[in-house]
């Protein structure tokens, strides 16, 4: 069974049942939305600049499946 990981940061873009993640590095992660989650709820994160956590299984960007996507306190720095 896949390991469970977390990854912070903003979301960048929101397309259908996909979304990127941006974490303070710079990094970008590239997830699949899992069924229960609504890409309204991550437009909003994402219009507002509101920085997220994500629960996922899997490797961003070949699959990474997020299981959670929760807001935050705001990070010391970043995209905002």
């Amino acid at each position: 069974m896949p390991e469970v990981q977390q990854a912070q940061g903003w979301i960048t873009i929101v397309q259908e049942s996909r979304f990127r993640l941006q974490d303070v590095e710079g990094r970008g992660y590239l997830f699949v939305l899992r069924s229960n989650l609504a890409p309204v709820e991550l437009q909003r994160f994402q219009q507002a600049c509101i920085p997220v956590v994500v629960t996922y299984i899997g490797q961003p960007d070949a699959g990474a499946v997020a299981l959670r996507v929760r807001p935050v306190r705001r990070v010391r720095s970043g995209l905002c």
